[in-house]
């Protein structure tokens, strides 16, 4: 995977000696005119804000080639935000170098029911646009992400995805950036922004039209959209044959008769062939304990086992193998020459 910010291609862990700040660790940090508080690096691999309450927000000059990319960072909790310092800072993108407006993540405490935040800030004013509830520890890192594609906003923890919006506030490319809150609060690092062309595109999900239940999880940067999404377990309707190359997952339910599994798919049917299904010679053989009608014919090679009478008019010709265990009717007990009778055993 590529990353296009920093423009070396490594993530950022903020290098720099304790108390410097970051754009004159690296020209290419570059403070919003929003901000007002600068950021710094801590000396110890992290950047962080260089004040006790305020907000510092930066960008990373390296214009994307698009409005599509993601960046990523991973996020100190150094202590948990409280009443006075409810918020703890994130990634940003689609930041104006001008305007307070972008896209960007954060955890608030949200008074005692802490939970991660998208937000969307136009002008300075802010709009959560998705929530996702989670209890932090101090001392521990997080890594969040936060994606845009096209309208599509989402937020990841931890390599699993929590927030997905739908949001075309902010369309413009902007520059990939962070937000800090403050010092006492959170550090920030290996912060690093991935260009489009890394993004795999939608196409390659499994169509819900195809009933399969797909076992792999979608990670990270790898996006799966629109209706590529397979609801697992769901069966295959009557109408949809599964024919030549197409996709078979797991399929936990039974093809629903007249549903043809043809070609290379691979498909258990454990459905029972029901009468009056005829047991020929090449038949695969339906198990049951009924007696054939008195219309099924019995092929020559057919081993049948008859628990019933055999009526008058039945035939069993060649070399079936027939067993009978019932003593003929009155009726058939003598052959049309009356020569001696002879009774079935």
């Amino acid at each position: 995977m590529t990353i296009f910010a920093p423009v070396n291609g490594i993530p950022e862990i903020f290098t720099g000696t304790a108390n410097t700040e970051l754009h004159a660790y690296n020209p290419a940090w570059t403070e919003h005119p929003s901000s007002n508080c600068t950021a710094i690096c801590t000396g110890t691999g992290y950047g962080e804000s260089s004040c006790l309450t305020n907000l510092a927000i930066y960008y990373y000059n390296v214009t994307p080639s698009n409005a599509d990319y993601q960046v990523q960072a991973d996020i100190k909790c150094v202590s948990i935000p409280n009443g006075t310092l409810p918020y703890m800072g994130g990634p940003a993108l689609r930041v104006s170098s001008s305007a307070y407006t972008m896209y960007y993540a954060r955890w608030n405490l949200n008074g005692g029911a802490g939970r991660w935040e998208l937000v969307r800030t136009v002008n300075g004013q802010d709009t959560i646009i998705g929530t996702y509830g989670e209890t932090i520890s101090a001392g521990t890192s997080y890594t969040v992400l936060i994606s845009a594609i096209g309208a599509t906003i989402t937020l990841s923890v931890n390599g699993m995805q929590v927030i997905s919006v739908t949001d075309s506030g902010i369309a413009s490319a902007g520059y990939p950036g962070m937000f800090w809150r403050a010092n006492e609060i959170s550090e920030a690092t290996n912060w690093q922004a991935v260009s489009p062309s890394n993004l795999q595109s939608a196409p390659d999900a499994a169509s819900i039209s195809d009933g399969a239940a797909v076992a792999v999880s979608v990670l990270g940067v790898d996006l799966a959209t629109g209706t590529d999404v397979a609801t697992a377990g769901q069966p295959a309707s009557e109408s949809d044959a599964a024919v030549g190359n197409d996709l078979q997952a797991s399929i936990l339910t039974d093809i629903q008769a007249p549903d043809s599994a043809q070609g290379s798919d691979s498909v258990s049917v454990t459905m029972a062939i029901t009468a009056p299904d005829s047991a020929a010679c090449a038949d695969a053989g339906a198990t049951g304990d009924a007696a054939p009608a008195v219309s099924d014919p019995v092929q020559a090679t057919e081993a049948v086992s008859v628990s019933a009478g055999i009526e008058a008019g039945d035939l069993a010709a060649g070399s079936d193998p027939v067993t009978f265990h019932a003593p003929p009717a009155v009726s058939q007990a003598r052959d049309s020459s009356r020569i001696n009778p002879v009774y079935l055993v």
